[in-house]
């Protein structure tokens, strides 16, 4: 029997290892939920090891009962379990109170390794540092350290623990190997981990690790990151069901179409992440026409909104990175910074935000053939912002139709009728998208 004490040093629980090899009965009877005791919210040992987890800043993070008794024995004191369950967001809390360095000890078993590695990007996501030991084949804490002294077990962890990266890619590539396919599997499980951590300071160092273990650019790696990233937020915001903002004036901006992908323009790209630093947490007022009433919206929402609900990304990598940071920093609640991104430790993202932050807004044509001698951006954001949304949609679609129409010429020479309707349907529809567009900017096109 074992008992389980709370963090105030009093019984709240037992766990009890039964006795028979029966495979039919459970290995360990644990006692009932109750008002004082839940399982998942419960970590074996932190009430005598959160003294020593303290003073080491580290914890060590393994999954039986034994396994603590173990390693208390061997005089290594700052360890706890999460008592055979899978690891929970309750249980990684409540280690986070008392450190964020865990360094989880597994079994020598491939299987349950496997099993259990979820627990890994759990820990990250909650803004852990993870780095992690595998003890050998058949071994785990508590044989180990029954078969060994306390400073050989001691030893033996400080020199064979390693970052997860290396250790996921030790572990996953000796599947992979020469097959390519499962080899691609095994970079895009890494990224996942890698994109659940929000420091992006670690994140750029797990890249780069993950670039030279795994013989493959920043670049492609940084693409993944943000793809994954990108999803993640969208869940975000489909969870709050977040309403569709109204567009200036009540009216709504034509949308691009679904099928045009990969046409892009760096300096609409770089004038909009302009926009989204500097005035990011401004407020702009608008008219809808429909109802004469005025409403508000921040800046970065409307950007955010005009953006995703396109299904636009920034192609530029650069520019993607940059945006992506401070649309996390808007879902977080948080304020825009502008000396966050210029003093960035990217050299990159810094560079470039201390240029795009130094650079005056240019009156566009519009605006001159109104009259207008000079304009004070900040009180002209909703009209600026409007003017740049439709003339960077404007410029995607007509960039597009030229690529359909070349895709037309190549598909009169053998392509099937069905093929050759698609594309005349796609060329219609962006002929009546660049009519709107055109009218909304007081421009039609005939």
């Amino acid at each position: 029997m074992f008992p389980i004490f709370g963090l105030s040093g009093q019984v709240i629980g037992f766990g009890g290892r039964t006795l028979k090899t029966d495979k039919k009965i459970a290995k360990y009877l644990n006692s009932p939920e109750s008002p004082i005791y839940n399982k998942s919210r419960v970590l074996y040992g932190l009430y005598h090891a959160k003294q020593e987890i303290i003073k080491k800043g580290l914890c060590y993070l393994v999954e039986g009962y034994t396994d603590v008794l173990s390693l208390h024995m061997s005089d290594i004191k700052n360890v706890v379990a999460s008592s055979g369950t899978s690891l929970t967001e309750d249980q990684i809390r409540l280690l986070h109170r008392f450190t964020s360095d865990v360094t989880i000890l597994y079994d020598g078993d491939p299987a349950g390794i496997k099993a259990s590695i979820r627990g890994i990007d759990m820990l990250l996501e909650q803004g852990l540092n993870v780095r992690v030991l595998l003890f050998p084949e058949g071994e785990d804490p508590d044989s180990f350290s029954r078969k060994h002294s306390s400073s050989e077990t001691i030893e033996y962890i400080e020199k064979n623990q390693q970052d997860f990266i290396s250790f996921k890619a030790h572990l996953l590539n000796e599947e992979a190997k020469n097959d390519p396919i499962k080899r691609s599997a095994l970079i895009t499980d890494i990224v996942r981990s890698i994109s659940v951590i929000d420091d992006k300071i670690k994140q750029s160092v797990y890249i780069q690790e993950c670039s030279n273990i795994m013989n493959i650019t920043e670049t492609v790696l940084y693409a993944e990151v943000a793809k994954l990233t990108r999803k993640k937020i969208d869940d975000i915001n489909k969870k709050k069901q977040q309403a569709t903002l109204t567009p200036p004036g009540g009216k709504n901006i034509t949308a691009v179409p679904s099928f045009i992908d990969k046409v892009y323009f760096e300096a609409q790209e770089q004038e909009i992440i302009r926009l989204f630093l500097l005035y990011g947490n401004n407020k702009v007022s608008f008219l809808n026409r429909e109802t004469n009433e005025h409403f508000e919206v921040r800046v970065a929402d409307y950007i955010i909104d005009q953006l995703r609900n396109d299904e636009l990304e920034m192609k530029n990598i650069i520019n993607q990175k940059i945006f992506i940071l401070a649309e996390e920093i808007i879902h977080n609640n948080e304020e825009i910074k502008t000396g966050f991104f210029t003093q960035h430790p990217d050299p990159e993202i810094s560079q470039l935000s201390a240029n795009l932050c130094s650079t005056k807004y240019q009156l566009s044509p519009m605006w001159k053939k109104r009259g207008a001698a000079a304009v004070d951006e900040d009180k002209k954001l909703n009209e600026i912002l409007e003017d740049l949304f439709i003339k960077y949609k404007l410029n995607i679609v007509k960039e597009a139709k030229k690529e359909l129409q070349n895709k037309l010429k190549r598909a009169s020479k053998g392509n099937s009728e069905s093929d050759i309707n698609e594309i005349l349907s796609q060329i219609s529809t962006t002929n009546e998208i660049i009519k709107r567009l055109s009218e909304f900017q007081g421009r039609v096109i005939i």
